[in-house]
């Protein structure tokens, strides 16, 4: 009869522990044994190379994955980034012709406004002239009409 046997193996750290089931072909008692040699049982050997190359096969794919994902989070960032700097740039460009339009309505606004004012002191002050002119004839007519004392 084919007996297993529990065989306990600890990594010389102690931090990792290895429990597997041995075939043991002897007694009718199981057999469990500790070591902290991987050489006295070769085929624990094989398998921890095996285990640990797949191991680090498998933690190789997940950095890979982690650049991949770091790298595509980057390219992201940088495409937001570039977005946001795009939209700032739009935004910014409406609100200088928003500007520069305000600013030309205000200015035409403010030459009409002075172009009244100035047809308003031109047409004051040929009333000024008018008035002026019809002062001195009646000042003149006024003279020519009192005797003159003299």
């Amino acid at each position: 009869m084919v007996k297993y046997a529990v065989t306990k193996q600890l990594h010389p750290s102690h931090e990792c522990q290895k429990v597997r089931l041995r075939k043991e072909e002897n007694n009718n008692v199981p057999c469990v044994s500790f070591t902290d040699n991987p050489q006295h049982y070769p085929e624990d050997a094989d398998e921890g190379q095996e285990v640990l190359q797949n191991t680090i096969e498998s933690l190789h794919h997940k950095i890979l994955s982690v650049e991949k994902s770091r790298d595509d989070m980057a390219e992201t960032l940088q495409t937001k980034i570039e977005k946001k700097l795009e939209q700032s740039k739009a935004h910014l460009e409406e609100q200088r012709l928003n500007f520069e339009q305000q600013r030309d309505i205000y200015t035409k606004q403010k030459e009409e406004q002075f172009e009244e004012m100035r047809e308003l002191i031109k047409k004051q002050n040929e009333e000024i002239k008018d008035i002026h002119e019809y002062s001195k004839r009646l000042h003149a007519h006024l003279q020519q009409k009192e005797p003159n004392f003299d």
